[in-house]
């Protein structure tokens, strides 16, 4: 009967084992992505089409050599040289690329990269990207004042990048949560180390899904409000637009934490029979040690009365005259 009973409770957790695993393997899909959401572009790798935002100022050199003849006059020096600013710049979470068009002699870019120009600039986390001293980097010191008074292309990635940390941080911990409940689904009745694991996994997917939410949120809107910024300032004129890639990468991230969590919502009414019983169990057990607990007090007693009416071999049992 115990082999019976152990085989139907193994065979109910079948299904459930099978939901726990979509779980975990959800799970582990969204802290993959939420990797390669932070490294993007911080190696020359397929990863550089993936950048927050993209800054096209394949113009400013002109604008910059127009500027210095307006002001100090023709017959100076020659103007080439005295701008190396970059056709374009990608700006991602831990870097900033740079690089040239293929035909960035034309009059109108072609907006196809030359890989052979790409180079990659680390940078702390957190760092703020600012458009305007990266531009004043690349010219004369007497062009310079063109970028000093510059309000505009300015992109503070902190605060989404430390959710983004902060989110890989709770799907980790996630992940190995479900993975020990995963393998110890089925002492769940008596081991409290897999209900706990459930639980802790279960608590680190709601605190991802709000942490990677706001990441996404706030950095989308960061990227926004620079797209509806002013493009010409001071006489410079730029582009900049969003690369579908990194917000599939930071949504889709986003996104599956979301499905985790609703698996992981259908799991805990799935296990809560089993959770039930468990209790059921324990609640027996314990009247079961009380009543063996008073059987055994009975059976001491009895034992006690019968050891009361053994004659002593020293008492005088002669009869009495009457």
């Amino acid at each position: 009967m115990s082999r019976l009973s152990d085989f139907l409770f193994n065979h109910r957790l079948s299904w459930r084992a099978g939901l726990l695993m979509t779980v975990e393997l959800l799970t582990a899909t969204a802290f993959i992505l939420a990797f390669i959401t932070l490294f993007a572009g911080s190696n020359r790798s397929g990863l550089q089409n993936n950048p927050i935002l993209t800054f096209d100022t394949s113009g400013v050199c002109g604008q910059v050599e127009k500027y210095l003849r307006d002001q100090i006059g023709s017959q100076v020096f020659d103007y080439s040289p005295s701008c190396s600013i970059a056709d374009w710049y990608e700006v991602h979470y831990l870097s900033v690329c740079k690089g040239d068009w293929t035909n960035n002699n034309s009059a109108t870019p072609s907006y196809i990269k030359n890989f052979s120009t790409i180079s990659c600039t680390s940078q702390t986390g957190g760092y703020i990207f600012n458009l305007a001293e990266t531009l004043a980097a690349g010219v004369a010191p007497a062009a310079q004042t063109l970028f000093a008074n510059w309000q505009y292309a300015v992109l503070e990635t902190s605060v989404s990048l430390g959710l983004l940390g902060s989110t890989i941080g709770q799907l980790g911990t996630s992940l190995i949560a479900y993975g020990v409940g995963f393998f110890t689904l089925t002492k769940i009745e008596t081991n409290n180390h897999s209900l706990r694991a459930l639980r802790i996994g279960f608590i680190n997917s709601i605190a991802s899904l709000i942490l990677s939410t706001i990441s996404s949120a706030k950095i989308t809107a960061f990227a926004g409000n620079l797209m509806d910024e002013r493009r010409v300032t001071s006489g410079i004129n730029f582009l900049v637009w969003r690369e579908k890639g990194f917000y599939i990468l930071t949504w889709m991230t986003t996104g599956l934490t979301w499905v985790a969590l609703f698996v992981a919502v259908i799991f805990s009414f799935a296990i809560r029979d089993v959770i039930e019983r468990r209790g059921s169990i324990k609640l027996a057990s314990r009247s079961g040690s009380t009543q063996e607990g008073g059987i055994q007090s009975e059976t001491a007693a009895e034992e006690g009365r019968v050891e009361d009416q053994i004659v002593s071999p020293d008492r005088d049992v002669s009869p009495r005259p009457i």
